[in-house]
């Protein structure tokens, strides 16, 4: 009664306040979609546990971006690139609806610049080129074999390179947001290239740890070590997230540059050191790969630092130690190198019973491919479509030959065969603009912004280690590629607008533009 009373007088001095009224009510609704939400997923949970959690934390990302509108973005650059949404499909009963619609979390970051800050939606000129490029695609499907077959690849096009290209240059708008997913990468590096260190560590190769480390069907390759009762020993080559290795391999290589680059460019000690942690399991997964085409890109992106005077010549004797220090612990790494030397000893009988089946194999098919192009040069044979040409073409060389349908293994001859010189004009275009933008904006942002310059310079060597795969690897995981070119689009242009730097720390950060690059110290 005493309290009923005391409510009572409260009432009576001083009126109800209508906010705290509206307030409780929110509260209220609020507390009711939780508890609806919380049966929901238990109820998911009950039939399947793996789709429970995943609707769990799609709802806590969910909630947290109502607070904080930009959160779901490095959420989704996190997601993306450790390929956890597939790997969730794939290993884990989610359903493939689910899975493929985990990029809409970033409507909620677009609603806010648009809706609520009344921004304007970002349209740059590498999406008009883009789109250019689509409709080269378009009209090489329309005329090519079949229809029905090359219009796939263009929908791949379309969802994973102009989609996912629009979301993301729409969501990154100012210096933190960018920092912030540089970081979400810095953890997605960490998850990817920890994995299959601790397979190879600890000889757990047949536990794929639940899709996060893959490993290669074939039956390895000999490491030219014998076991004590003299069987030879074999390394299987690692997957990682992908589940093909010669991918993983160039998965790694993007994203070296920009992990490496995080340690010299975040102001956070904690994260520089976290970023340099993970650049080192990155290499050693890298080499786990067993790739040679990565091995070569490697050496060309180092090439790439010294041409840009971001790479003194001492540090690159000291990596030169360490490359070597690590093919004297995986010699088998070192012989599969040696075959490359082999490939100029194809045109002699002698030498091509040397090479191994391969490496032939590759060859005949770039060799197809660029017959393919003579023979289709203006339009190409449509998307997707020179693997229907390639047992025609490639057996009539008489290198190897070619029991099933094959791509050309080559960025550059695949895209000459299907698209034709359209195709290699277009998609050359948006290549060489995003470089010479990157370029601009690292030198501009030297002295004003040493950060995101450093950003730029890591973007930039980021595409240049995937153009140098492509010398080995045709066009696959193109969300990885078309992802690279927005986050380049994006800080290009907050590098260019930004009202007000971000200061990095002096010591760290080095002037790209007039000075080579310093290791730290400490």
């Amino acid at each position: 009664m005493l309290l009923f009373g005391a409510l009572r007088r409260d009432d009576i001095r001083s009126p109800p306040d209508p906010r705290g009224a509206s307030i409780g009510f929110k509260s209220a609704l609020w507390g009711i979609f939780a508890l609806a939400a919380a049966l929901v997923i238990g109820l998911l949970a009950s039939f399947n546990f793996e789709l429970g959690m995943a609707s769990a934390i799609g709802l806590v990302v969910v909630a947290s971006s109502f607070s904080l509108p930009t959160f779901a973005t490095p959420v989704f650059c996190f997601v993306l690139y450790s390929n956890l949404a597939v790997i969730a499909v794939k290993f884990h009963g989610v359903p493939l609806m689910v899975g493929a619609l985990y990029p809409t979390i970033l409507i909620l970051p677009i609603a806010h610049y648009l809706i609520q800050r009344r921004e304007r939606l970002v349209l740059d000129p590498t999406l008009a080129l883009m789109l250019i490029y689509l409709a080269v695609l378009i009209a090489g499907a329309l005329f090519s074999r079949s229809v029905r077959t090359a219009m796939a690849t263009v929908q791949e096009f379309v969802l994973e390179g102009v989609v996912l290209y629009l979301l993301v240059t729409n969501v990154l708008r100012d210096s933190a947001t960018f920092r912030s997913v540089m970081r979400s990468l810095v953890l997605a590096g960490l998850l990817i290239a920890a994995v299959p260190c601790i397979q190879q560590l600890t000889g757990t190769l047949d536990n794929n740890y639940g899709g996060l480390g893959q490993v290669a069907q074939d039956e390895g390759f000999s490491t030219g070590r014998t076991t004590d009762t003299g069987v030879a020993i074999t390394q299987r080559r690692l997957a990682g997230v992908i589940g093909e290795k010669n991918r993983f391999a160039q998965v790694l290589l993007m994203l070296l540059p920009l992990l490496f680059y995080r340690f010299l460019g975040d102001p956070s000690r904690k994260w520089r050191w976290l970023a340099l942690f993970a650049s080192g399991l990155l290499m050693f997964a890298l080499v786990l790969a067993f790739s040679r085409g990565a091995a070569v890109s490697f050496v060309v992106l180092l090439l790439s630092m010294m041409w840009l005077r971001v790479l003194r010549i001492r540090h690159l004797a000291v990596l030169s130690i360490l490359a070597a220090l690590i093919l004297v612990l995986m010699p088998g790494y070192l012989k599969r190198l040696g075959t490359i030397a082999k490939v100029a000893s194809l045109v002699t009988a002698e030498g091509n019973a040397q090479v191994d089946g391969g490496m032939k194999g590759r060859l005949t098919e770039m060799l197809a491919a660029v017959y393919v192009f003579g023979d289709h040069p203006v339009i190409g044979v449509g998307p997707g479509m020179f693997k229907h040409y390639s047992q025609e073409y490639g057996n009539r060389l008489g290198l190897r030959h070619l029991e099933i349908a094959r791509q050309a293994h080559s960025l550059y001859l695949e895209l000459a065969a299907e698209n034709g010189i359209l195709g290699l004009l277009s998609f050359g275009s948006i290549v060489l603009i995003t470089l010479l933008q990157l370029n601009r904006a690292r030198k501009r942002s030297a002295s004003r912004d040493p950060e995101m310059s450093t950003i730029a310079t890591s973007l930039m060597l980021g595409v240049i280690a995937y153009l140098a795969s492509g010398l080995f690897l045709h066009m696959s995981y193109v969300r990885y590629f078309w992802f690279l070119i927005a986050l380049c689009s994006a800080a290009v242009r907050i590098a260019r607008t930004a009202p007000s730097p971000i200061q990095a720390t002096p010591s760290l950060v080095p002037t790209l533009s007039t000075t080579p690059l310093a290791l730290p110290s400490s």
